[in-house]
């Protein structure tokens, strides 16, 4: 089995730095565009099946890969496992804006020490929704399907490949996975191995993608 692991495409969330979580934003014309783009380099590819968090984003990017490969009829399975990580008092929270030290505490722990971070305020932790995409990833490892599309987030397809990484201590591999970055992982008689050469690989202009990861990053120095 090969699994083709998607992130979903731009959101003006994303574009603003604003914390997203479970608000469900739809994609922008910038995230249409690049889920497009990416589409076109999948249209010989014959999926048997496509896996989609119930959010918006994750849904429409779905919708837009399966409609441009070479199986337009693909079914689209909605699984809540793989949304993205509950980020309970902190959603919709402009991370450009003023910040209490609180505030400042918790998402210095998340993007640099997520494996140290506690669980979001009613919502999650990297544990959280590492053991929820984790339980999708190794279900669906046993399935008989041959190609599959899963429609995922950044955080969550972190938590869902942890284990597949070299180094799971090393969380975030120095980056969020840019809009619309796919992960290849195959699966050979229940063995998953991810394909590093491949490792979060995009299929557009890179001067289309903004890198708020970084700039979201330096300001926790």
């Amino acid at each position: 089995m090969r699994i083709y692991i998607i992130r979903h495409g731009e959101t003006i969330a994303n574009k603003d730095q604003i914390f997203q979580g479970w608000s469900d934003w739809p994609l922008n014309e910038n995230g249409i565009k690049l889920a497009e783009l990416t589409a076109d380099h999948f249209k010989d590819v014959k999926f048997d099946v496509c896996f989609s968090s119930s959010l918006k984003r994750a849904k429409q990017t779905a919708e837009i890969m399966v409609k441009g490969s070479a199986n337009p009829n693909t079914p689209i399975i909605v699984d809540d496992r793989i949304k993205e990580i509950n980020g309970g008092i902190y959603e919709g929270f402009n991370l450009k804006g003023k910040m209490k030290p609180i505030d400042v505490i918790t998402f210095v722990s998340f993007l640099k020490f997520p494996h140290l971070a506690l669980r979001f305020k009613n919502g999650e932790s990297i544990r959280d929704i590492e053991k929820r995409s984790q339980n999708f990833l190794n279900e669906l490892a046993k399935k008989d399907y041959e190609t599959v599309l899963v429609s995922t987030h950044g955080c969550c397809m972190r938590a869902m490949l942890n284990k597949l990484y070299d180094n799971p201590g090393e969380f975030w591999r120095g980056h969020v996975p840019f809009n619309c970055a796919v992960n290849i992982v195959d699966v050979v008689d229940g063995k998953m191995n991810l394909v590093t050469k491949d490792e979060d690989k995009i299929y557009y202009d890179k001067r289309y993608c903004e890198d708020l990861f970084e700039s979201t990053k330096a300001r926790f120095k």
